[in-house]
């Protein structure tokens, strides 16, 4: 895999509490956004966007088996500020809420090529 790639799955993966835009990536890898985009679609199968969206439900769901944390508390932790729209990503993802998912085991996709 490219090491720009990787880069930026590990830059990902350390910052799913904030925003951080293409640009910005793009930026931290020495690339144009067109051209990241590209690179990571061709590399991963998803685009860079996708890709942390799955990323941030992964870690909410793991988070959410933790009973010491809040929904909100982990709303939080993977960079949503809208419990709305948290809900209705994890919903999308998993097919249940997140509360609802506490109770049972949330089936976890992989991250990357979709098969």
């Amino acid at each position: 895999m490219d090491h720009r790639v990787k880069t930026v799955m590990e830059l990902m993966t350390a910052n799913l509490d904030r925003t951080l835009t293409l640009s910005e990536i793009a930026r931290k890898v020495k690339l144009s956004v067109a051209h990241l985009s590209h690179l990571f679609r061709t590399e991963t199968g998803n685009s860079p966007g996708h890709y942390l969206m799955r990323l941030r439900m992964q870690e909410a769901a793991r988070l959410l088996t933790k009973p010491n944390l809040s929904v909100k508390e982990v709303m939080t932790k993977v960079g949503f500020n809208d419990k709305s729209n948290f809900v209705r990503s994890f919903k999308k993802e998993y097919g249940t809420t997140p509360t609802a998912s506490r109770g049972n085991s949330a089936r976890r996709p992989r991250v990357g090529r979709r098969s």
